[in-house]
């Protein structure tokens, strides 16, 4: 209309009449007719936070930053008023992470079962009765009787999905229209009974009334009509939400050795089928999902295989170094185990998965979200009715809120709370002083007293620890978490300039490590030391020898069965090679090396753009830009670079301080350069 720019509309009506419809319908007639400059379309069921996330990435909005959400209002805010966003599906527990939208200059709509607060709100009762039998026939096109159609569209109250549920059993039933009006209407379905008050006139009465739709549908709703194979499958399709599912995806985690059964359940009107770009993707509607659940909730064994293959595949995610995938995984496992008939929101394995979750959000770069997420959950570990404040899972919680506050910069306050856990660990009715757990929090006690520069005392911090460690009767001198602190011990020696001892503690390390039945020259652990004793090489001017060990690890990293050629640590690596590189004055093949690395690590599903390490090794590229003379190369990508790793780390992390001398040094080299020009000029 003419006034579209200024609509702020609510379409409000009950689940499944097709507000979905009618709202992508709206947006996409505005689209073609170019009636705005913007266009956002936001599907909530698929998660609000999910999407402003996306929203973030390609904004250029660091999510690391904790208040990423103001900002990235900001963004969208400064494209002007002439933008139309709509979101689908809005519930009210959704508005807090709405609000970056809903707040939005320019016109917005919303479908809803609720009024929207601030929102204009349209009821919407259903297409009338015309489109209604068009609908029918489209799903069951042999049907003649247009009288009987209209009778049951009137049972129905012209609720779409009951009328393409009552089309689609007609045809899968091989019965007439007027056979099923008779059988559902004897059997008390009858919808229009339900809308016997205006809609206008049911405010505050939306539970109610949706209340008793969901009863009339578990009367369209037959169950016995499906074969026990097929009501089994349907339940754990409805247990997975409502959100499509890649038909691959149901086969790995439903273990479907075809599509029979589903497609089964698409014809007989159960299961919406549809064509995103992925390919083919099966759902269920809210309402059919609300009734199967009721009435053939799966079983434990079926939920348990479910879970089990969900955890798989997450894990194998996490493991290969996708992230954002693991992340959806986890949190798809989380949406079913926190289920009251499943295992419950306080069930130790429920906790753990959210525990997943946040680890997922560090390993991306998220540390302040990752830390919020820590920190909400021990908020209801700690309860003495759920585990308690000493209990071993309720401490790695907290000493998982250490270690975000570490990746953040924060070395003091991670050294207090690691201090905090190891003061209850070392009690002997909790673990003891010699307890793996309890020496793992002493180390990384001492791992924060070397970030903040303290090298001396953490080298003793981590000697004290190897002491206990090393013992044959806590761990002994071959344990991963021995080897683990004795190449901490290595690292402390090199940070005070003591290379050559380093390099020699790193090959002791090593040569144990190699051991087949220690760890094996492939393990990632001993890759991680065989990758320090090139650095230490470096550090000792042997760049050469150091970028062909570089090289070696590099050669094992990228190996499928190992980690492949997109792994983090892989591409870490990479990186080293390329700072060899550069350490021998081959500066513009450094570049392109770490270019060809940076290309990799800004992928969504590798790193992203605004990872702490995908941005360091954008500085690493200007910082040879500078060495090429090429400063105003240099100066575009610091530009880039600056506020979010700003945003990321404190003025006095390692990555700030070389940042600043970078800049400093273009400054003094400019001055130069212009001063001889000037001088050649005179």
């Amino acid at each position: 209309s003419n006034n579209a720019h200024l609509s702020r509309l609510c379409l409000r009506g009950v689940g499944g009449i097709g507000k979905s419809t009618l709202i992508e319908a709206i947006f996409h007639r505005l689209y073609e007719q170019g009636a705005f400059d913007h266009y956002l379309f936001v599907y909530a069921d698929e998660g609000i936070t999910t999407t402003l996330l996306a929203l973030a990435e390609e904004l250029r909005v660091d999510v690391a930053h904790p208040q990423w959400q103001q900002t990235l209002a900001i963004k969208l805010a400064s494209v002007g008023p002439n933008m139309l966003v709509a979101i689908d599906n809005l519930q009210n527990h959704q508005l807090d992470d709405a609000s970056t939208l809903l707040n939005l200059p320019g016109a917005l709509i919303v479908s809803s079962r609720e009024p929207i607060q601030g929102l204009t709100t349209q009821d919407y009762t259903g297409l009338v009765e015309e489109d209604c039998i068009a609908l029918f026939e489209q799903h069951n096109p042999y049907e003649s009787d247009k009288e009987s159609i209209r009778l049951l569209i009137k049972l129905a109250a012209r609720h779409t999905l009951a009328v393409e549920l009552l089309a689609k059993q007609a045809a899968a039933s091989m019965i007439s229209a007027r056979e099923l009006y008779q059988a559902v209407k004897a059997k008390g379905f009858n919808l229009s009974a339900v809308y016997s008050e205006s809609v206008l006139a049911q405010q505050g009465a939306g539970l109610r009334i949706n209340e008793q739709i969901f009863r009339h549908f578990e009367i369209l709703f037959d169950m016995r009509q499906l074969e026990p194979e097929e009501t089994q499958l349907l339940g754990l399709i409805a247990l997975l939400g409502t959100q499509p599912r890649p038909a691959n995806y149901l086969k790995t985690v439903l273990e479907l050795s075809n599509f029979t059964l589903l497609n089964n359940l698409v014809h007989a009107g159960w299961v919406q089928q549809s064509t995103p770009d992925q390919g083919i993707a099966f759902s269920v509607h809210p309402i059919t999902q609300g009734v199967v659940l009721e009435k053939a909730f799966p079983d434990n064994n079926d939920t348990g295989k479910l879970l089990t293959n969900l955890q798989r595949l997450s894990m194998e995610a996490e493991k290969q170094g996708r992230y954002a995938e693991a992340e959806t995984e986890f949190r798809a496992l989380w949406a079913i185990q926190r289920r009251p008939e499943v295992l419950g929101e306080e069930h130790p394995n429920t906790l753990t998965t959210r525990h997943n979750i946040a680890s997922q959000m560090g390993y991306q770069g998220r540390y302040a979200e990752a830390e919020k997420q820590f920190r909400a959950l021990w908020a209801i570990e700690r309860r003495p009715e759920v585990l308690g404040e000493a209990h071993p899972h309720t401490l790695t919680t907290r000493h998982n809120i250490a270690y975000q506050m570490g990746e953040q910069g924060r070395y003091a306050d991670a050294e207090e709370e690691f201090r905090a856990v190891w003061v209850i660990l070392r009690r002997p009715e909790v673990l003891g002083e010699g307890h793996p757990n309890t020496l793992s929090t002493r180390a990384n006690i001492a791992r924060q007293m070397g970030y903040q520069g303290r090298y001396a005392e953490a080298e003793e911090e981590f000697r004290a620890v190897w002491a206990i460690e090393h013992c044959p009767e806590v761990l002994g001198e071959a344990h991963p978490n021995t080897l683990t602190t004795r190449a901490d011990i290595a690292s402390q020696i090199s940070y005070q300039g003591r290379y050559a001892e380093a390099e020699k503690e790193f090959r002791a390390v090593w040569a144990i490590q190699c051991r087949p039945e220690v760890l094996g020259d492939a393990h990632p652990n001993t890759l991680t030391t065989r990758a320090n004793i090139a650095l230490q090489m470096g550090y000792q001017g042997r760049y050469a020898e150091a970028e062909k060990e570089y090289r070696a690890v590099w050669a094992i990293w990228r190996r499928p069965e190992v980690l492949g050629e997109e792994h983090p640590s892989t591409l870490t690596t990479r990186a080293n090679i390329a700072q060899q590189m550069s350490n021998q004055g081959r500066y513009a093949e450094a570049e392109e090396e770490y270019r060809a690395v940076w290309a990799v690590q800004r992928l969504p599903e590798v790193l992203g753009e605004k990872h702490p390490h995908t941005l360091y090794c954008q500085f690493c590229i200007a910082r040879l830009l500078v060495e090429q003379c090429k400063y105003t190369d240099a100066k575009d990508i610091i530009a880039r670079i600056d506020a979010p790793l700003r945003t990321i780390h404190l003025p006095f992390h390692k990555y700030i301080v070389q940042l600043d001398e970078l800049i400093q040094r273009i400054a003094t080299e400019e001055k130069k350069e212009e001063k001889e020009k000037k001088e050649k000029e005179d």
